[in-house]
């Protein structure tokens, strides 16, 4: 199965090459073929091949063609040369018949802004269906009021595009289309210009007058002329009389200007008659053919015709073309609201990633102080628990403490004032502990009644009290025929208390609280002691 790839019509060999012609970085002015500049009326047509040498631009062939109205001109100067030269751009020099100027006055406006007031006047202007032409413009100066005074350059977008198929039928590029009215401006110099700050520029052409007033250096106007009649005399009284006129309308019809006049300067004076006297010979005549330089062709007598080709062709290879219309000057591209707010979304985000670095590292900065807080915290928590683990402990000791009685030092000081055994005998002893004393209750058996008083009088003190009671006489015969029932009362000071252990002494980590209930451990082993004893006796 065979097929064939069908392309799109503008993907074409041809196409391509034109597009690659067409390309200013590929096949521009780094170009080092010659460029043709070419201009045409409606009965001839001229034409100038100059190359840009090393040491400067130089002009190979020129000529004039009479034109024929079936051809282009670029077609029909393509077929003249005949592949002798092999050309590489085009530069075409349009007349007033091809391409109109129309002066404007526009409101004070930023130079920004003069590109979009003259496209918007030249629309006004075109009839509805009427396709937008190429506009350029020059600016001229302003007024008094701030008003920019400025010519526009209006070419038919048909026009345009006719010359670019015969160039591109030619394969040569179209470098540029300017107007032929600005085009010897490139040949007069700056000394020239800055001798005389009022000038007047005129290009002798085939039925034709143009003209430049210069002001400062500068155009101030631009104008072209039919003229009607051959005759010098009569060529020279009405150029004189638009130059007049031309100045009236400036609002200074006195002025006397300096005339520069383009061409061989006999040819010029035979066609132009009187006009030079009447500039009171303040006049310089501009050979074009000196200004750019050739083997061929040099003392032409009729070089006032390529004038405005030759200084076309300077201002193009300086790049100082005043107006272009393939290269018109055009509103600036409106800022694309991402270009736009890129820069301030931009600087947005560095700050708030700067924002965001300082944030993060304060609360960095809070959250290590946090935890420092936090840990000490704990810290302290602990330390307060112990402490309040401490406290209780200490509350428990003193509780405790509180009904602590030490039974040792009464129980050493009555075995110590008891009687003997022989006159006396203890068959029961109990004790107690109030807040204040300390109370032992005996129950004494003595061989006489004597005893038990010496018994009180030895156990009696200034902190002891001793009181006793007689229960039972037994019969005679026994060891011990009295029966005595004696309370022996210490105060609370008489019997001290040893001093406790110090808290951190103890084990905080014991889980067993001290028993109160040991307090009366000894008070029972008292009882049971006596007891036994009592048992022993009566056996």
């Amino acid at each position: 199965m065979t097929g064939s790839l069908q392309l799109p019509a503008w993907f074409s060999l041809d196409a391509l090459r034109g597009k690659l012609r067409a390309a200013p970085g590929l096949a521009g002015r780094g170009d080092n073929r010659p460029t043709l500049f070419i201009g045409w009326d409606r009965r001839s047509l001229s034409f100038v091949i100059i190359e840009k040498g090393k040491q400067g631009p130089r002009r190979l062939e020129f000529g004039r063609l009479e034109r024929q109205a079936d051809i282009e001109p670029i077609i029909q100067v393509r077929d003249h040369l005949n592949d002798r030269v092999r050309v590489g751009a085009v530069v075409v020099v349009l007349s007033r018949a091809d391409l109109e100027a129309t002066e404007l006055t526009l409101p004070p406006a930023e130079e920004s802004e003069v590109s979009t007031l003259v496209q918007s006047q030249i629309e006004e202007g075109l009839s509805e269906g009427e396709s937008l032409p190429v506009i350029d413009y020059l600016e001229l100066g302003s007024s008094a009021e701030g008003n920019r005074q400025v010519t526009a350059y209006v070419a038919g977008s048909d026009l345009i595009q006719r010359l670019r198929d015969a160039c591109d039928q030619s394969r040569w590029r179209l470098a540029a289309v300017v107007p032929r009215g600005l085009g010897p401006w490139g040949l007069i110099a700056d000394n020239l210009l800055a001798r005389w700050p009022a000038a007047v520029a005129v290009t002798l052409l085939d039925g034709e007058v143009e003209w430049l007033v210069l002001r400062d250096s500068k155009i101030e106007r631009q104008r072209t002329v039919r003229v009607g009649s051959d005759e010098s005399d009569l060529l020279g009284d009405q150029i004189w009389t638009e130059i007049q006129r031309s100045f009236a309308m400036s609002g200074e019809p006195n002025l006397e200007p300096h005339l520069i006049a383009f061409g061989e300067p006999k040819r010029i004076a035979e066609l132009t008659g009187p006009l030079l006297s009447r500039f009171r010979d303040d006049v310089s005549v501009v050979q074009p053919f000196q200004v750019i330089g050739g083997s061929v062709g040099g003392d032409a007598q009729d070089q006032h015709v390529f004038a405005p080709l030759i200084g076309a062709a300077k201002l193009f290879f300086e790049r100082r073309l005043p107006v272009d219309l393939i290269r018109p000057k055009s509103p600036p591209k409106a800022v694309h609201p991402m270009r736009r707010w890129a820069p301030i979304a931009g600087l947005a985000v560095v700050a708030l990633l700067v924002l965001t670095y300082v944030m993060r590292s304060d609360v960095v900065a809070l959250q290590t102080e946090y935890d420092q807080k936090k840990s000490k915290l704990d810290q302290d928590e602990k330390v307060a628990n112990k402490q309040a683990e401490r406290a209780d402990i200490a509350r428990v000791v003193d509780a405790w403490r509180a009904d602590e009685v030490n039974w040792l030092e009464p129980l050493q000081q009555l075995s110590e004032k008891l009687p003997e055994g022989r006159a006396a005998t203890v068959r029961r002893l109990t004790g107690a502990s109030t807040a204040d004393s300390v109370v032992f209750d005996l129950s004494v058996q003595v061989d006489d009644e004597s005893t038990v008083a010496a018994m009180e009088n030895a156990i009696r003190g200034p902190e002891v009290s001793v009181t006793s009671r007689r229960v039972a006489e037994r019969a005679a015969g026994t060891d011990y025929p009295w029966q005595f029932e004696t309370q022996v009362v210490f105060s609370r000071e008489a019997v001290p208390i040893p001093e406790p252990p110090e808290i951190d002494d103890l084990d905080l980590e014991a889980d067993q609280e001290p028993d109160p209930s040991d307090a009366s451990g000894e008070s029972e082993q008292v009882d049971s002691a006596t007891n036994e004893a009592e048992q022993e006796d009566s056996e």
